[in-house]
């Protein structure tokens, strides 16, 4: 095998049930940890660092608090745009480095805490989490919508996957009625007619 074959050398997962839950900053480090203590290595030799962007909160610095936390200077820092693909694209881009010898250990996580934020203010609560963006930076649209869709609210995916299986299904079943009309008779489609003053029948044709 290749020495710079990228492996993954560590994984975890937390799903939290109690709430109010930890916000999204303290979900990263115990899944950083957890992954860390997996694969035996310190953070102290992570070269990257990479964070999948939350809906949940929007912090001033999520990529350097993290690494404060736990005690890591990665000298590559990527902090996502927003879409469902954002992970395996940060997966696949370190991988390639490690591949192209650009980096040895790179980590990359992801949370949500959007149960938490509705439980907090279901009991009246703010949310006021750490270190909070000031200014709010724009949305991180990976790809901003269309200004139609925009006006209608149209872009969250239960709306947008919704909307584009219907159309897949209008284009094949468009495309099925298109072939349909372009192929030659079936035998089985044709029905006889008798002929004005005679007992012979001649075919007509149904389509």
């Amino acid at each position: 095998m290749d020495p710079r074959t990228p492996c993954l050398v560590g994984a975890a997962q937390l799903t939290v049930r109690d709430q109010p839950g930890p916000e999204p900053l303290s979900l990263w480090e115990t899944v950083a940890r957890q992954a860390l203590a997996e694969a035996r290595l310190p953070a102290a030799r992570l070269d990257s660092v990479q964070i999948v962007y939350t809906d949940s909160w929007q912090y001033d610095d999520p990529i350097g608090r993290l690494a404060e936390r736990l005690g890591a200077a990665p000298r590559h820092r990527t902090y996502s745009r927003v879409g469902g693909t954002a992970p395996q694209q940060l997966i696949g881009a370190a991988a390639g480095r490690i591949a192209a010898g650009q980096m040895e250990a790179a980590l990359i996580v992801g949370a949500e805490a959007l149960a938490t934020r509705r439980a907090l203010r279901r009991a009246g609560e703010r949310v006021a989490w750490s270190h909070p963006a000031d200014p709010k930076p724009p949305y991180g649209w990976e790809r901003e919508p269309d200004p139609a869709a925009l006006a209608h609210e149209l872009f969250l995916p239960v709306h947008t996957y919704a909307i584009m299986e219907t159309a897949l299904r209008l284009g094949i079943a468009e495309e099925r009625a298109s072939r349909g009309s372009c192929s030659p008779p079936s035998p089985r489609s044709r029905r006889s007619t008798p002929m004005p003053g005679t007992g012979r029948r001649t075919p007509r044709r149904s389509w």
